[in-house]
């Protein structure tokens, strides 16, 4: 067992700084996904009649970008809490909560900064 968990699995004496900023790029590069999708539609409807081969990169293009925009969303899903290293948002496969303000398991408050005094350095 690792120094950090309790007997009863959660992490706990460390700041969760880190794990919240790497939930933070997590949820910046979905983000950025889904909405660079509106250019990239924009630019589809301002063509008019275009070749055969540019609509087959076109269409290359477009499911490539829906694969990478669902497996970024995968990638925030699946993000474990830093308190009990579950998944922060899914309670079952099929039951997923993307706005959840506490973990699904565990309680953890979005952005919790960790155990009170910890990371604190002026303590």
């Amino acid at each position: 067992m690792d120094p950090s968990e309790s007997s009863t699995g959660e992490r706990t004496g460390i700041d969760y700084r880190r794990e919240w900023r790497d939930y933070r790029v997590r949820r910046v590069v979905t983000s950025g996904l889904l909405l660079g999708f509106i250019p990239y539609e924009l630019t589809l409807a301002s063509m008019r009649n275009p070749a055969r081969w540019v609509q087959q990169i076109l269409a290359t293009l477009a499911i490539s970008y829906m694969l990478a925009v669902g497996l970024s969303s995968m990638w925030v899903s699946f993000w474990q809490c830093p308190k009990c290293g579950r998944p922060f948002f899914l309670t079952k496969v099929w039951f997923w909560r993307p706005f959840a303000r506490a973990c699904v398991h565990c309680g953890l408050e979005k952005w919790a900064p960790g155990p009170l005094g910890i990371g604190d350095e002026s303590a």
